[in-house]
């Protein structure tokens, strides 16, 4: 790590202490977004991770949660800021894919 990386670690650590999280929020949360139905082999038993963040822009998001809010107020306000916007655009990609494919199929999309 260089100075600038280790600088921008150190302000990511500062608001983990100051919310009350610890990197098991992350794994909390690839536990939430794997589902009910994900392959055990996808879960290593250790229950780690492997997770890419923009830190410096996670460390802004920190800094949006308030004093001592914890785990589950994290996990909350990421799946709002994240998750929930993630899952939008999805769905309407789905429903274009679905469209196009009904066109294709010869109908209108409607049913009957």
């Amino acid at each position: 790590m260089d100075a600038r990386e280790e600088k921008e670690y150190a302000a990511l650590m500062t608001e983990f202490r100051r919310v009350g999280i610890t990197w098991e929020a992350f794994a909390e949360l690839d536990r939430r977004n794997a589902g009910p139905n994900a392959p055990p082999s996808e879960t290593p038993p250790d229950g780690s991770v492997n997770l890419s963040l923009d830190i410096p822009a996670t460390t802004e998001f920190m800094r949006t949660l308030p004093d001592h809010a914890g785990q589950e107020a994290f996990l909350l306000a990421w799946d709002k800021a994240f998750g929930e916007p993630a899952r939008q655009r999805f769905e309407a990609a789905r429903r274009r894919w679905e469209q196009k494919r009904g066109r294709r199929d010869g109908s209108d999309g409607a049913d009957a």
